[in-house]
């Protein structure tokens, strides 16, 4: 009994001693996890890594998009980098950063091409320079600013349009306004025996939108390191604090207010046929083509894959040939409205339908319908499209649907007579020789008799 109540005790006296040693590391462990935590910091949504030697960089990418088949212009960009006075109690201290920080574009320039750009859409970009070089950091800390595009002072540049004078169609030039917020993190190290600083991280956040990041919301992260991020399909080649403009080219003229057309007898044909952009011919062949009567075309137009044009702006069509005089003659013209129903014009042999004002890579759809005085099918239709000098592959059949190139483009309709003409009597050229094969028809058949007859006598 003795010694079972010892035992007892003994027991009691482990069980005590090994929850009060597991209560005691309990405790402990703590103190041991904050002594072997990294000192690394948490950036959110930065791009880190940056050491003295090598600092993590940030650049400014723009972005010029332009309707497909467009020349590229000859245009330059700037962008300012501002202290965020409002973000931050350290930010007051904040260095300039003052560049001039500039993207170029040119017909000579080797500018790069975006990878998958939207369908009939040029898109090039200019990546600049890491805007961080030479910037005095004053101390470690976390400085902010903001970057935006300098858009020109003059009203009418800043509305997006390049004057060309005289009664040229202004191009359309569309500035960014787009807006970011750059984080900035500076980190202090000892080189030397003396503190250096340097740019450990950064991150940018954007605060205006301009499509250039396609649905993404304000207050999106986005990475501004340069030279792209990302593998395989979802790699980009550039900064992602992109800037993205949009460029229209208008190569026709304001002969007349489409809104308000003046009457053709009182528009001048020769000022219509020198700003013609988009020509579309008809052309009658064959033995038997009938080159006084009309074809009837659908016509329909659409305003460029990108650009400030208005839905719904309305077009001019004109439909002239020449006189009897040889001389150029407006004969009639309608208002096509971008976007919506058709306009039907008819035009014959040697004349044509002239397009005055069409921008850079609108569409245009050209179908050759029947007629009540002409069967379009009886004649076999052959389209050639010579889009700003190019020869395109030719079409059968009477539709195209095509973009406006860079320079004047002429479409041929030309339709070959092809319809077999059944003969209606006998020629008087061939009678003699009728005449001899009728006889000896006749003269083979009353042989037949004959000899038919004769055989049934002998038979009887």
């Amino acid at each position: 009994m003795t010694k079972t109540i010892k035992r007892n005790s003994v027991v009691r006296k482990i069980t005590s001693i090994a929850l009060s040693t597991m209560l005691l590391l309990s405790m402990a462990l703590p103190t041991f996890a904050t002594t072997t935590t990294s000192t690394e910091p948490i950036i959110p949504g930065a791009i880190k890594g940056g050491v003295f030697n090598k600092p993590v960089e940030a650049a400014i990418t723009k972005i010029l998009q332009m309707p497909a088949g467009t020349e590229t212009p000859n245009l330059e960009f700037e962008f300012s980098v501002v202290k965020a006075t409002d973000v931050g109690a350290a930010n007051n201290d904040a260095p300039a950063i003052t560049g001039p920080f500039t993207a170029t574009f040119s017909s000579s320039n080797t500018n790069k091409t975006v990878k998958s750009p939207p369908t009939n859409v040029k898109q090039l970009y200019f990546e600049t320079d890491n805007i961080f070089a030479g910037v005095p950091w004053p101390h470690a800390g976390v400085f902010h600013y903001y970057v935006t595009e300098n858009k020109p002072s003059n009203d009418l540049e800043q509305l997006g349009y390049i004057n060309k004078g005289d009664k040229k169609i202004d191009d359309i030039l569309i500035y960014s306004e787009a807006k970011y917020l750059l984080n900035v993190y500076v980190k202090s190290e000892i080189v030397a025996g003396e503190t250096k600083y340097y740019v450990y991280a950064v991150g940018a956040v954007i605060i205006d939108q301009d499509d250039s990041h396609d649905a993404a919301d304000v207050g999106t992260k986005v990475d501004p390191t340069p030279g792209g991020n990302g593998t395989g399909e979802s790699k980009v080649d550039f900064s992602q604090m992109i800037f993205t403009n949009t460029y229209v080219r208008n190569n026709g003229s304001a002969v007349t207010d489409p809104e308000d057309p003046e009457d053709p007898e009182d528009i001048d044909p020769e000022e219509v046929d020198a700003a013609t952009v988009l020509r579309i011919e008809k052309k009658v062949t064959g033995d038997f083509g009938d080159k006084t009567k009309p074809f009837l075309f659908d016509l329909q137009v659409k305003n460029p894959e990108v650009g400030g044009l208005a839905e719904g702006k309305k077009y001019l069509v004109y439909k002239m040939g020449k006189d009897e005089m040889d001389a150029l003659k407006i004969y009639d013209y309608k208002v096509i409205t971008e976007g919506e129903h058709s306009v039907y014009l008819t035009i014959s042999h040697g004349q044509w339908l002239a397009f005055i004002d069409l921008p850079v890579g609108a569409g245009f759809i050209s179908i050759e319908e029947r007629t009540t005085q002409v069967e379009p099918d009886d004649y076999d239709t052959t389209i050639r499209y010579h889009k700003a000098g190019v020869d395109l592959e030719p079409i059968k059949g009477k539709t195209i649907g095509e973009l406006v190139g860079e320079n004047p483009s002429i479409v041929e309709y030309e339709n070959e007579y092809t319809a077999v003409i059944a003969p209606t009597g006998i020629s008087v050229d061939n009678l003699p020789y009728v005449i001899l094969i009728a006889l000896a028809a006749f003269a083979l058949v009353g042989y037949a008799l004959s000899k038919t007859r004769m055989n049934a006598r002998v038979s009887l």
